[in-house]
């Protein structure tokens, strides 16, 4: 057990603990507002979600014509037959 707190108890030691303690509060500060800002974009998308969604109309037609959309030409008859 001295034997550790001889160890810490080192200058060198204490120097190294303090400059890690340092960048692990300078590493956490930046992540802090990283997510204070990205907090904020996700609020601001949010809300033009919200608002192209009260902007946007479907102001789609259907119209049943003469013709089938799924054949070119629709002038003979269609035989589906599926007994083989």
């Amino acid at each position: 057990m001295n034997l550790i707190a001889n160890f810490l108890s080192n200058s060198a030691v204490e120097l190294i603990g303090y400059v890690f303690s340092l960048v692990a509060a300078t590493i956490a500060i930046f992540q802090y507002f990283g997510k204070v800002k990205a907090e904020d974009e996700v609020r601001n998308l949010r809300i033009e979600i919200a608002n192209l969604q009260l902007n946007t109309k479907n102001e789609n037609k259907v119209n049943q014509g003469d013709k089938s959309q799924y054949f070119q030409e629709n002038t003979g008859s269609v035989n589906i037959d599926n007994r083989g």
